[in-house]
């Protein structure tokens, strides 16, 4: 037994193991740091998104090194003193006038209808009445969006509450842009 002893006092553990379980450490730390700072997974909740997200569809969000432009998809706080999320998509940017037609049922971006193939509800008369749609977003110019702010709307626009209702959001709530639904 002291024989057995003596032997595994100089057992050295392989030098491989040694590297495999340091690049093991460095693989769980950087994907921990790109969990905090880089992606983060989110769940939907509600169904202002529908089709295209659905409640409960788990999605990751890219929270820094993004661009965005028109139709994309981007998380946004509700205002700066909550947590609450919000997932909308891109509509006008900053210098854009955008409008409704209540007549043809449909937005235009700088005179320009939209082609929007991803919204799947048709309008009603509660959306149509909304307040804020009938004044500046429903005159002949338009609303035009400020300077560091986005129109943002739902792809379910008739349960959606967005800029049709509150107006344009400020670029500076922006959290992160959609990346891919897991």
């Amino acid at each position: 037994m002291e024989q057995y002893i003596a032997q595994n006092k100089d057992y050295k553990f392989p030098h491989y193991l040694n590297a495999i379980l340091v690049a093991l450490i460095v693989i769980l730390f950087l994907i921990l740091l790109c969990l905090l700072f880089v992606v983060s997974p989110m769940t939907i909740v509600g169904d202002s998104m529908q089709n295209t997200l659905i409640e409960g569809d788990h999605i990751f969000l890219l929270k820094v090194f993004y661009d965005y432009t028109y139709g994309d998809i981007l998380i946004f706080k509700k205002d700066s003193l909550s947590d609450k999320k919000i997932i909308k998509r891109v509509i006008g940017m900053p210098g854009d006038y955008i409008r409704y037609d209540i007549i043809e049922k449909c937005w235009y971006r700088n005179d320009q209808k939209l082609i929007e193939d991803y919204v799947k509800c048709e309008y009603t008369d509660y959306y149509l009445d909304s307040s804020y749609i009938k004044s500046e977003l429903t005159s002949e110019k338009g609303l035009l969006v400020e300077d560091n702010s986005l129109f943002i709307l739902g792809d379910n626009r008739v349960v959606s509450n967005d800029s049709h209702i509150y107006g344009c959001i400020s670029m500076d709530l922006i959290v992160g842009k959609y990346l891919f639904t897991y």
